[in-house]
């Protein structure tokens, strides 16, 4: 009986070990880009935060990750990116590690994109397609569910706090649709054929009358920002300033 409870006790023990070290080592996201980092860290408050693969805008027309970056992704749980027309620099990884493809969520699989001219799109990392599509708030809207529906999987003891987030964040997302239609004067109407600009999206989403606008678009992607769950929404705040000003002094 003693030597029962010795093993009982033994395996309380362990047990509790493992416990306090899931809690003190959580699961690993990854995220590939700012702006979707942004996004799922909104995503994850409260529960854990997602960590960043690129923090500048070289890194993704590197040809080869470096070593930290090549250690994020052997070691995160889950990675969320793009796709390979992106981050084009993950592919030649991909295929020498397979196992990396079984943890990854690749957005622009299932997400409609804006494809650009092949002279357009040539000398950009969104080679053939615009990938950055969360400056449209309804595809960013897009995202969001798929990101929460594959972190609940990653922790499903908070599952409901992160969609309580979810619905905070699509919230957040709709008042900033409202707020450009209102600061940039559109009927929510959308042009008949896809214009050519600088900003896809937006000059589609909000049919812009003046479709390009350089300032707004050095700042598509969200590097040079604080990172967190807010660097989105200060980053869509300051490409609307940019857009209402273009629209007024080119129009």
């Amino acid at each position: 009986m003693r030597i029962f409870m010795r093993g009982l006790m033994a395996l309380f023990i362990l047990l509790s070990f493992q416990q306090t070290t899931l809690a003190n080592d959580p699961r690993k996201i990854l995220v590939s880009v700012p702006a979707l980092h942004s996004l799922a860290a909104s995503l994850m408050k409260g529960v854990a935060k997602p960590d960043l693969l690129f923090d500048q805008a070289k890194d993704l027309n590197t040809l080869h990750l470096n070593t930290a970056q090549k250690d994020k992704l052997m070691h995160a749980d889950m990675l969320i990116w793009v796709g390979p027309k992106y981050e084009s620099n993950l592919i030649t990884l991909r295929l020498s590690h397979p196992e990396l493809v079984r943890k990854e969520l690749t957005l622009s699989d299932n997400i409609p994109l804006f494809h650009k001219p092949i002279a357009q799109a040539a000398r950009h990392a969104d080679y053939f397609g615009d990938m950055k599509f969360w400056l449209d708030p309804r595809l960013a809207k897009m995202a969001v569910r798929r990101m929460s529906a594959m972190l609940v999987t990653q922790f499903p003891d908070n599952y409901e706090h992160i969609l309580d987030n979810e619905i905070t964040l699509i919230a957040k997302l709709k008042k900033l649709e409202a707020k450009m239609h209102q600061v940039l004067k559109n009927d929510k109407s959308v042009p008949v054929n896809v214009p050519k600009s600088d900003v896809l999206y937006l000059a589609w989403r909000f049919n812009l009358s003046v479709p390009n606008c350089a300032q707004a678009a050095a700042k598509l992607q969200g590097f040079g920002k604080t990172h967190g769950p807010e660097q989105y929404f200060t980053m869509m705040d300051d490409i609307l300033e940019d857009l209402r000003i273009c629209q007024l002094h080119q129009a």
